[in-house]
Order: C-alpha cells, then sequence, then structure tokens
C-alpha cells in the first residue's frame, strides 16, 4: 500500500432513498471514510474496516438503490440494454447462466427471456417487490452459497465488484463455478474522469474499489482471468468479459498510475472546500437545488438548506439520510425554481442543462465540470 491516505471523519452513510431521513435502526447516519492506495493493483480503495463491513452487510440486506436502478424503466433499460448487447457480441449460445447482485431481477428477466437458463441470487430483500412484479425467482442470500450449486456457461455481475472488500477471494469463487470454458461478464464504474479531474463524487461507503481500466485488468489478472475491457456504449461504466487463465504474473503497476492516484488523494479535501464554500456563497443568494444529489452527497453536511430533484422513478417523496430534503421531481423543480441548480451527473451533465433550458428554467444552472 501507498503511504499517501486520506480520512473524512464524518462523511454521510448513504445506503439509497429511504422513507425517512433517518437509516435504518443500526445504521449511523455518518461514518469515517478512509481512502488508500493499492499501488500492487494500482487501484484506489477504501481502507478495510471491520466495523464497516458489517454496516454493509446490514444495509445489503435491506437492498436499496443508491443510483438509478436496473429496471424496465425510462432511465434505467439503456443500461440493461447495453450490457446486454455486450454479453450476446461474445457468446454464439445460451446456456446455463448465474447473476450475482441480481438487484431488481429485471436483467435475470431480460436474460431469461433471450434464452438462457438463469440462476440469479441476490442478498437485498428490499428488492422482493420487484421480483414479484418480473416474475423472477432470486436466492435472497450473499454469494457464495451453499443454494447455488454445479457450473455455469456464464456468470454475470453487473456493479457488485466495486463493493466487496475482498476481490480476490470473490473471483476465486466466481471461478469454482465457471465452466472451464466459460466466460464472466461485469461492469463496474468507471473512476477514470473523476479520478483525473479531482472530483470527490465518487467517494461513497458502499464502494470499497474505484477502478480504471488499467486497475480492473490487474484485478481480475491477480485472480487468475485474463479479460478483454472497453468503456460502455451508454453511461460510463467500464464492461470486461473475463476467462480463466491458465498461467498469470501481475504486472508491476506504472510509477505515473500511482503518482496520479496520489494527486487526487491529495486534491481531494481542496475540491470538498470549494464546493462546500461556493454552496455557502449561493444560499446567501437564494435557494439551491441539487439534481442527480445522489452524486454529491458525500461533499456536504446533513443540516445544509437545499432542495433535491432527480428524474428517477421511485425517488419522489423520498430522502437521501442523513439529509432532510425530500426528493422531488422534474415539475416541482419548475414549480420551486431555485435560484441556483447544481448538477450532480457528470455523465449526462450537459444534456440535461440543455434540456431545463429549453424548457424555461431560470435557475443559475451550475455543472461539476464548472467547479472542479
Amino acid at each position: 500500500m501507498s503511504n499517501i491516505s486520506l480520512t473524512i471523519p464524518d462523511m454521510p452513510f448513504c445506503l439509497g432513498a429511504m422513507n425517512t431521513p433517518e437509516n435504518p435502526s443500526g445504521i449511523p447516519n455518518v461514518y469515517p471514510f478512509h481512502l488508500e492506495i493499492n499501488s500492487s493493483l494500482g487501484r484506489l480503495e477504501q481502507t478495510i474496516d471491520a466495523s464497516l463491513e458489517e454496516l454493509l452487510k446490514q444495509a445489503y440486506e435491506v437492498g436499496n438503490e443508491m443510483g438509478t436502478p436496473s429496471d424496465n424503466t425510462e432511465l434505467g433499460l439503456p443500461y440493461v440494454d447495453d450490457f446486454i448487447s455486450f454479453i450476446d457480441q461474445s457468446v454464439s449460445c445460451r446456456g446455463k447462466l448465474l447473476e450475482i447482485g441480481a438487484g431488481t431481477g429485471f436483467m435475470s428477466k431480460r436474460l431469461s427471456q433471450d434464452g438462457w437458463q438463469v440462476t440469479s441470487i441476490e442478498p437485498g430483500v428490499g428488492y422482493e417487490h420487484y421480483w414479484k412484479s418480473y416474475d423472477v425467482e432470486v436466492i435472497n442470500d450473499f454469494f457464495p452459497t451453499s443454494l447455488v450449486k454445479g457450473q455455469f456457461d456464464a456468470i454475470i455481475f453487473y456493479t457488485v465488484l466495486e463493493h466487496l472488500k475482498d476481490t480476490k477471494t470473490f473471483l476465486s469463487s466466481v471461478k469454482k463455478q465457471l465452466k472451464p470454458d466459460g466466460k464472466i461478464f461485469l461492469a463496474v464504474p468507471d473512476c477514470t474522469l473523476e479520478i483525473s479531474q479531482r472530483d470527490p463524487s465518487i467517494l461513497l461507503h458502499e464502494h470499497f474499489h474505484y477502478f480504471t481500466k488499467a486497475s480492473l485488468a490487474n484485478t481480475l489478472f491477480e485472480a487468475g482471468l485474463t479479460a478483454s475491457i472497453k468503456p460502455s456504449q451508454f453511461g460510463r461504466s467500464l464492461f470486461a468479459v473475463g476467462t480463466i487463465a491458465a498461467d498469470t504474473q501481475l504486472p508491476s503497476v506504472n510509477t505515473s498510475i500511482l503518482s496520479e492516484l496520489e494527486t487526487y488523494i491529495n486534491e481531494i479535501p481542496k475540491a470538498r472546500t470549494i464546493l462546500q464554500d461556493n454552496l455557502t456563497n449561493w444560499l446567501k443568494n437564494g435557494d439551491v437545488g441539487l439534481f442527480c444529489p445522489s452524486r454529491l452527497l458525500n461533499f456536504f453536511q446533513a443540516d445544509t438548506d437545499f432542495f433535491f430533484y432527480d428524474d428517477a422513478e421511485g425517488l419522489e417523496g423520498q430522502y437521501y439520510p442523513p439529509f432532510t430534503s425530500v426528493i422531488g421531481n422534474r415539475e416541482k423543480l419548475f414549480n420551486d425554481e431555485p435560484k441556483t441548480l447544481l448538477i450532480g451527473s457528470r455523465t449526462f451533465g450537459e444534456k440535461l442543462k440543455s434540456e431545463l433550458l429549453s424548457a424555461g428554467l431560470k435557475s443559475n444552472i451550475i455543472l461539476m465540470s464548472d467547479l472542479i
């Protein structure tokens, strides 16, 4: 490990949208966040903490989406279509498929309709109403589990690997249930842009790892997998298709990569201060709104007075604990018309700004790229 590290002592412990501005019983509203560099993999990662691991286990059992869910809504469907298209490009026939971390179950449903014999596993019982609506059977457990038996032609996990403390052990368990000629398909958030722009908005207690193409390749290689990695066509993820390698030797990490990660960590306090100072000044001039607020919550104190807005279905009227701001939809944004609106999404920020201005929003719209 590098000796460069960062501690944020009271970062909001955000687990997704809730019915109240408080996390479920036993889960704190704020918790320390520690960031470091895995020098052998060139990977930015959250420091392993047994207490945090137990808290996250409780959170995953609740089953909540922090971002856009993988479902059949207008926002969620393009992500699903993109990943399934990626799978289709690498396989010529269907067989037995295991989805780990199935979430809503919609991806499993779609793959089953495409001819795969799908087994799904997901620890979050909070997704159960989705499973019923999509009519999918989901094993409610963590992987690995004795409830999943045999080997599979394909094993997929979509935005799961970043949540796992020990990627090598997890991937070793995956390999045990993969046929010798089978393939794994995975997606992780692509953090390359945020790292290069010194943007801390990617940091969440839920994510142990913050991947670039190089660090994802090393992570898979460490576990005895070779992979082809490419950026997603929609949104901003890294897609990988991997196979079991006969022999792997982890290459050394380029010193320029480690230097960039060290610079990123050293610049985080400055970036957080910039945004907090701007927020203070904006509030002096009127109301402040956050669009796509889940991207911004680690910047602020829970008692900050602003409005939350999001297009995702199901978020309206919900909260992001520990914040007391109720989440409104686009219609409410136009009714409120806050003096300043900060858009948290780097991926879709310009598009959202253009849409809102074209629709006549009078707010002063600011993008993350304007500030950091």
